[in-house]
């Protein structure tokens, strides 16, 4: 094979740009992985990439061209470079979720999802970086240490798919596989910049990973792609939704998966939403959504803001499910080893009694404090017989929520909801749980069972780095750290569509892309 004349460099290419390159031969899977893998290397200053399998992918990216030197069948990802978050099984790398003591050392097989991409003809570079338990907005563990932002070495690339975020922001790798279960895929590519998507739970199989909480059912986590373009998402899910190299799990549905490019988006109905009740949007954030409103109701569809359906009842459903044991799944966990100082006020928070919350509640309240009082009320070990009665109220908000936003469209179903991605943009280092409503626009998705996905639109103008004021908190103080010398930094805007509109997601996504605007 003759070496390539490719004029664009190669870790600008996309994962489908990179697979048609390779497929033609006019590149080698073996130039693909070479350039990411010195790109990992120029940017190791990020611990994004923290466990490279270098070795490894160049034997696989040689194979891979003699595949094509001998004209055989070539799968979607043929040659590719991917990389894969620490949780999943891929073998001879171990799963570790930050903490220590938690590997049974390295993995023998791959789980299903990796199974599929290595069928597909992916070349895996390696695993990722989280935040320990995969429970943080942001990516540092006594395990390998704090991630950095791509383009700010004082902020966090977000999490707990930061170090699929930042590597993929980084040109390290053209395609990531990550998960989410409270914006874990949707903040980090919001805070870097790139594009990412939660398909509907129980489309792709939780078999063969790790999490910190594997008894909750009452939401489940999504794996789901993360990449610099909305068609490499597209890509990454016809492969991961494909059962040739790994059979249907027990935990997959028989949904089929529907092709994005049918829907035409100027025929959609459209709702969209810049603040909810809980803490003011950023400028930018804000500016994001409604110029991405504005760019599809010039293109045709029918745009209308509305109010968030029952805000209130979704934090106290989502945070009252995710925190019903104490936490004490995370406690056993780490116990006895060393644990990250905002994991370790998590715990503390998670294990206060109830008597303790109402005592603290209403202290706060006095000293006109509103949120963390609420949130104090609604988090917190429980009953068997209150978490059942929970998960009750989470079935009744699902079926509720779809008809509540069509209230404000005429009473027509609504197609999809453009709303922030999160309530600011990339985090200084160590914020993320005191910034926790800011996450308050990632769980509706998790809790109604709905597909979504963030694609970058914009960046921060410099005369938006004020955040709104508001009644003084902790979470409010935090948001203005992050806001203040934000400029520059990217700003997303996430599309929600009802379960199993993958399709319909993934296409308004993609006009998205189409029509954003050269940031500023």
């Amino acid at each position: 094979m003759t070496p390539s004349t490719h004029s664009e460099p190669i870790t600008e290419l996309g994962a489908a740009a990179l697979a048609a390159e390779i497929a033609s031969g006019r590149l080698t899977s073996v130039e693909a992985t070479r350039a990411c893998i010195e790109r990992c290397k120029q940017q190791s200053r990020l611990n994004a990439l923290v466990q490279p399998c270098f070795d490894a992918a160049l034997r696989d990216a040689q194979r891979a061209d003699a595949a094509v030197a001998a004209g055989e069948p070539l799968g979607l990802l043929h040659g590719v470079p991917v990389t894969v978050k620490d949780c999943f099984a891929m073998r001879g790398t171990e799963v570790t979720l930050g903490i220590p003591g938690f590997s049974n050392g390295p993995a023998e097989t791959d789980s299903p999802l990796v199974t599929r991409l290595r069928g597909a003809g992916a070349v895996l570079l390696g695993k990722t970086n989280v935040p320990q338990g995969m429970l943080l907005h942001e990516c540092n563990n006594p395990v390998f240490g704090r991630t950095l932002h791509p383009t700010d070495p004082s902020r966090s690339p977000g999490g707990s798919t930061g170090g699929e975020a930042s590597i993929v922001a980084s040109g390290g790798s053209p395609l990531g596989l990550g998960s989410d279960l409270g914006g874990s895929i949707r903040q980090p590519v919001h805070a870097c910049g790139v594009a990412g998507f939660k398909p509907t739970p129980r489309r792709l199989s939780l078999v063969g990973s790790s999490r910190a909480i594997p008894g909750m059912r009452a939401m489940r986590i999504s794996p789901g792609p993360i990449a610099r373009h909305v068609d490499d998402l597209e890509l990454a899910m016809r492969v991961l939704v494909d059962h040739t190299d790994s059979p249907r799990q027990p935990d997959e549905e028989a949904a089929p998966w529907r092709d994005p490019s049918t829907i035409d988006v100027s025929e959609l109905r459209i709702a969209y939403w810049t603040d909810d009740s809980f803490l003011p949007t950023a400028p930018a954030v804000r500016r994001a959504v409604e110029e991405a409103a504005a760019a599809l109701r010039d293109a045709g569809a029918d745009v209308r803001k509305i109010t968030p359906p029952d805000d209130r009842e979704m934090m106290r459903v989502y945070v009252g499910l995710l925190s019903a044991d104490g936490m004490r799944s995370l406690a056993r966990l780490v116990r006895g080893g060393e644990v990250d100082p905002q994991i370790r006020r998590q715990l503390r928070i998670g294990g206060l009694a109830r008597w303790a919350r109402v005592m603290l509640g209403g202290a706060l309240r006095l000293l006109g404090r509103r949120l963390l009082p609420d949130l104090l009320h609604w988090s917190g070990a429980r009953s068997a017989d209150d978490y059942w009665r929970l998960c009750c109220d989470a079935d009744r908000y699902r079926e509720a929520f779809w008809p509540l936003a069509a209230e404000q469209f005429d009473g027509r179903p609504v197609d999809a909801i453009l709303l922030p991605p999160f309530g600011v943009t990339a985090m200084p280092h160590g914020r993320a749980l005191d910034v926790l409503p800011a996450s308050s626009h990632c769980f509706y998705a998790n809790l109604v069972d709905a597909p979504a996905g963030v694609v970058p639109w914009t960046t921060v103008r410099d005369d938006e780095q004020e955040f709104p004021r508001a009644p003084w908190g902790l979470a409010q103080w935090a948001a203005r750290a992050a806001t203040s010398g934000s400029a520059g930094l990217p700003v997303g805007v996430q599309v929600m569509a009802p379960a199993w509109r993958d399709d319909t997601a993934l296409a308004v996504m993609k006009r998205l892309e189409q029509l954003r605007s050269t940031p500023d």
